[in-house]
């Protein structure tokens, strides 16, 4: 039988055996510079434990971050339509974000990018749903061909980020910021992502 390490056709550096991240699936074979703690915590691990605990809030702590901000965002949206924009995918996290703000109180817009992969259950859940709590959505339809092209291209091309088949879509999203301009509102959904436990 053959390893892993093997089976992979990626070669190991000499002084490295293999190892594997006792939290997550980060190995010597998938990532050659890695390196752990005493317990076999990957460096990955261990940046996300240093980053979630300076920014994600906890308890009352929390709590009042979001308050804060809900208060922001309703001030600098006074006299508008909407006063933020949120993504909607038709996720679970999206679909949360969705009924998060209603319950604090804003008037968002509801952002959906079809870029031709939405099967048509899945269109008509995001709309139901929205519908339920009173959102508007703005659905960007792109040329499938023209989407298809730019993900293949990018796949081709290799990119160091492995291909990255999203990468299209963040380019296309950063265009269609600047359409909502016209709505003058300053706050996205990612603004929104303090978490109250």
């Amino acid at each position: 039988m053959t390893s892993l390490t093997e089976n992979a056709g990626y070669p190991l550096a000499p002084s490295k055996s293999y190892q594997v991240c006792t939290r997550c699936i980060m190995d010597t074979v998938a990532d050659q510079s890695i390196s752990f703690d005493d317990d076999g915590l990957c460096r990955h691990c261990l940046r996300y434990d240093k980053l979630v605990s300076a920014r994600h809030l906890r308890g009352d702590l929390g709590r009042d971050a979001l308050q804060a901000l809900v208060e922001c965002i309703k001030a600098a949206g006074q006299g508008r339509e909407y006063d933020c924009i949120i993504g909607v995918s038709g996720g679970v996290d999206s679909t949360y974000v969705a009924w998060l703000v209603k319950q604090h109180g804003l008037r968002p817009l509801a952002v959906h990018f079809d870029n031709g992969w939405n099967s048509e259950l899945a269109t008509k859940n995001i709309e139901r749903v929205l519908c339920n709590i009173k959102i508007d959505l703005h659905t960007h339809v792109v040329d499938w061909d023209e989407f298809r092209d730019l993900q293949l291209a990018f796949l081709k091309a290799s990119t160091p980020d492995g291909g990255n088949t999203n990468r299209p879509c963040d380019r296309c999203f950063a265009l269609e910021r600047s359409d909502f301009a016209r709505h003058q509102v300053h706050h996205l959904r990612h603004e929104l992502r303090h978490r109250v436990n």
